[in-house]
């Protein structure tokens, strides 16, 4: 990239709601073996800083968008001595009822699934190809299914995630999911599905 600011112009249909994945992996491309650390942003909003110094395994960043005209911008913004990069930029169509909000736009920050798997589920397993990566805990005990689950809502989660589920191993116990806020002063909302 050259100069501060450099940014990708893609077409896009005015009006549709897309998640908009950007994924960031160093690799010393450059031979000089400094993690990159800039700022990500959609048209002239900041989305996201990006701080390979603390993921040196790479990172990414998801957001549900839906765009006021026929163009998008994304843009990597330098803020430091070191030069951005994007490893991935990704656009899946999405349906425009799926999850609503006020402002218009929607990070997407985990999608998790209850299971002792260490593997991913994304497209063909979920039709909007959000990435859900396994949650378990060893005190847990993996339950599940082999019967027909539904998934017959506008979410569409993955039926492989619906198949799985998680109690504790001590029935007294309960079934505690933590997760760490990146900024506590945001709001979040948490979507959690159940067959």
């Amino acid at each position: 990239p050259d100069g501060i600011r450099n940014c990708y112009n893609l077409n896009v249909d005015k009006g549709r709601k897309y998640l908009i994945r950007a994924s960031f992996r160093y690799g010393n491309y450059d031979g000089l073996d400094i993690n990159p650390v800039f700022d990500l942003y959609l048209g002239p909003n900041p989305w996201a800083t990006i701080d390979l110094e603390r993921r040196v395994n790479g990172t990414r960043e998801d957001i549900i968008h839906i765009p006021t005209s026929n163009s998008l911008q994304i843009c990597l913004v330098k803020t430091r001595e070191t030069t951005p990069l994007i490893s991935s930029l990704e656009l899946r169509p999405m349906r425009n009822d799926y999850y609503i909000t006020q402002s218009g736009s929607l990070s997407l920050s985990n999608c998790y699934y209850l299971s002792e798997s260490r593997s991913q589920i994304r497209y063909p397993g979920d039709v909007y190809d959000r990435i859900w990566d396994s949650y378990f805990h060893t005190n847990w005990t993996q339950i599940s299914t082999t019967l027909e689950v539904s998934n017959s809502n506008k979410y569409v989660p993955p039926k492989a995630a619906l198949r799985n589920a998680a109690m504790p191993s001590n029935a007294t116990a309960p079934l505690t999911i933590e997760w760490t806020a990146r900024n506590p002063d945001n709001q979040y909302y948490l979507y959690a599905h159940f067959a």
